[in-house]
């Protein structure tokens, strides 16, 4: 189980919750679905947002990287430090892509904070989720036994205040053995989804 920092959220409200996502929507040069030999469950995620009401996000924005992300030790698990590095790449690049500037530098002063979490296991059931994150994004398991569950959950930080203002949690299948750019598409699929949520003005 790798853990990474995630900060306390209160005051906030659902604002979006997606179900049976599709994957990436990538296809092979044969115009087949790469995916076709996974279970259906490789397929789709489970995400649910809340924010805090009534904010909003200038598009002239910063965000960084939450202090406490620069004092991740490396995974012992090879696979879960290419995940983080992965997940690293992606968010910056998605939240550049918005119109808001990324700064990943330690002494940067950004206008918020990004802090995510990953759980590798099925230890994070509905209870557990609402109780420790105020939200559950309910994924089901279905017929796929021999693929694990993972949940990512990532917080956005207004630095001045140290006050969280918007959280998204998603829930799906973990498939090292697809590969990488497949990998990449699938996460790259989650994350647009998860930020889509963000209040952006």
């Amino acid at each position: 189980m790798r853990h990474s920092p995630v900060l306390c959220l209160k005051h906030l409200f659902t604002v979006i919750v997606i179900s049976a996502l599709a994957s990436a929507g990538c296809s092979s040069r044969q115009g087949q679905d790469p995916l076709a030999d996974y279970p259906q469950e490789i397929t789709r995620f489970s995400i649910v947002s809340l924010a805090q009401p009534g904010y909003s996000i200038a598009a002239n924005s910063s965000i960084g990287w939450h202090p406490a992300m620069f004092k991740r030790l490396p995974a012992q698990d090879p696979s879960m430090q290419e995940a983080s590095e992965l997940l690293d790449d992606i968010l910056a690049q998605s939240i550049t892509r918005k119109g808001i500037q990324f700064t990943p530098w330690l002494r940067a002063r950004p206008d918020y904070w990004l802090a995510y979490r990953v759980v590798l296991d099925d230890s994070l059931s509905g209870d557990v989720m609402v109780q420790q994150f105020g939200m559950a994004p309910g994924f089901a398991m279905g017929e796929a036994q021999d693929y694990e569950k993972g949940t990512l959950v990532m917080d956005l930080v207004q630095r001045r205040s140290n006050r969280t203002i918007w959280r998204s949690s998603a829930q799906g299948l973990v498939a090292p053995d697809l590969p990488t750019d497949i990998r990449r598409l699938r996460l790259q699929s989650a994350i647009d989804q998860m930020l889509s949520s963000l209040p952006i003005s």
